[in-house]
């Protein structure tokens, strides 16, 4: 696993002057600690959709349209598709490191983050006042 700190623009963060970072999302993007809340909770819906006995393939092809469609609500609240695939517009993108291990289950929190994670994304914030901050979390193949 190895995760990212990205600064998100709540506003037109220096839009016109082309500071933002482009990171291109693929399949190894497995969320962020902000989105974590909507992700288990669309996790439970997907959950309960597959415990429902199913009798037909239309049924099937339901459930599997619903967990597509949840999964890209939930990544477009910070993923857009462009030409280059999905993208996620950040004002600054840092690579803090990599567990040395996969599990896609896990995402990382702040409380994952050893002394200098945490002293720098403190510092981030700081920064960048009017921004949210996420601990991107990737699967690490």
């Amino acid at each position: 696993m190895f995760v990212r700190l990205w600064v998100v623009s709540n506003e037109s963060y220096g839009l016109c002057a082309g500071v933002g970072v482009v990171e291109l999302i693929s399949e190894v993007f497995l969320g962020t600690d902000v989105l974590i809340p909507q992700m288990e909770a669309d996790a439970q819906t997907i959950a309960a959709a597959w415990a429902t006995p199913m009798g037909s393939v239309e049924e099937l092809d339901s459930v599997l349209a619903l967990e597509k469609e949840l999964d890209a609500k939930t990544r477009g609240q910070l993923v857009s598709t462009t030409s280059l695939g999905d993208v996620a517009e950040v004002v600054c993108s840092i690579t803090l490191g990599s567990t040395g291990w996969s599990n896609g289950e896990w995402r990382c929190t702040y409380d994952d983050l050893s002394a200098d994670g945490k002293a720098l994304y403190d510092t981030m914030r700081r920064l960048y006042p009017t921004c949210t901050l996420h601990l991107a979390t990737f699967l690490d193949t």
